[in-house]
């Protein structure tokens, strides 16, 4: 890189380093910042998507309603919450997740690497007991 090249960062949270002109910088953004632009970034990335009708609740700050890229410090712990859209239910989380999935809601993964999550969702079942 020569100096002249442009970062466009949409700031959304957490510390994260890229190199500009082979200088490291650090610029605190909150917990994640969302590249637009081309640029060498270092740190882990978080890619998080939905399978079926809801939304992905990141850290209380950011939504995922497709499939979204972070690029996030080594070692940050991020809050993932799976909120599904009426008639729908929340099934299981898939990816990189300990044990390779979670029902739970509500997950916390450390980014030790980079990752890959999907928030499962399942159309609610008009007649849940089975009855006519």
């Amino acid at each position: 890189m020569d100096g002249t090249d442009k970062l466009k960062v949409s700031a959304v949270g957490i510390a994260v380093f890229f190199l500009l002109a082979g200088v490291s910088y650090a610029a605190s953004l909150g917990y994640f910042a969302r590249i637009t632009g081309t640029a060498e970034v270092t740190g882990m990335e978080l890619t998080v998507s939905v399978d079926g009708n809801g939304e992905v609740d990141v850290d209380g700050r950011y939504t995922v309603q497709d499939e979204k890229t972070f690029v996030t410090a080594d070692g940050i712990d991020v809050v993932l919450e799976a909120i599904s859209e009426d008639g729908w239910e929340f099934e299981e989380w898939t990816g990189n997740y300990p044990g390779g999935e979670s029902e739970e809601e509500e997950i916390t993964i450390t980014m030790d690497e980079d990752k890959s999550l999907t928030a499962n969702f399942e159309e609610e079942n008009e007649n849940e007991n089975g009855d006519g």
